[in-house]
């Protein structure tokens, strides 16, 4: 008997048209232990990695809590860099109402909101947060993961030009593998 229900179509991560780059970001939490990562990834119109970075969060309050941090690293990094139109996805439905609404202005993570939104005033000429799912959001999710299994102030950084850090680590290469390794797969 054949099965009536067709698989959905896998989306995936989606090009950009201009000069505006893509960043995503993602939080990790582990509820057992309190302790959480982040990470983000920044690309051209051409899907190329631009700049990432991957960090531990060793006292998260819980996932919104790291998936804030990410995001707050990511919109860091790009206003550092001057860069000035970008577009933002998260996989987190909770991150996005925050950041597009006042509603959180009191919730333990208020005070980062706040700090997000006025990177993006201060920082952006074109700026848009929008809700992927966890699918298009592989890259970010793989450093989250990995920045919740890093030491606490060990955060790491790439700026798609030699190693992070300007340093030659295990560590180093295995961010540039796992960069590299999630480009090819979604350009499959």
């Amino acid at each position: 008997m054949e099965n009536s229900k067709t698989p959905k179509s896998l989306k995936k991560w989606s090009k950009l048209v201009g000069e505006v780059l893509k960043i995503n970001s993602d939080g990790a939490f582990d509820p057992a232990t309190k302790r959480g990562g982040w990470g983000f990834v920044i690309r051209d119109s051409a899907g190329d990695v631009i700049h990432a970075g991957a960090g531990a969060v060793p006292y998260a309050m819980d996932a919104l809590h790291t998936e804030v941090l990410g995001c707050l690293a990511a919109l860091k990094a790009a206003g550092d860099r001057g860069m000035r139109k970008v577009l933002a996805e998260t996989d987190s439905m909770l991150l996005k109402m925050a950041v597009g609404t006042s509603d959180f202005s009191l919730a333990p993570t208020g005070g980062l909101i706040h700090e997000i939104k006025e990177i993006v005033a201060s920082n952006f000429t074109v700026f848009s947060l929008s809700y992927c799912s966890r699918l298009c959001n592989k890259v970010a999710h793989e450093l989250a993961s990995w920045g919740c299994k890093s030491t606490p102030n060990s955060d790491l950084y790439w700026d798609g030009h030699g190693e992070p850090g300007g340093r030659r680590s295990r560590r180093a290469v295995e961010l540039k593998e796992k960069l590299f390794r999630s480009k090819k797969k979604s350009q499959m």
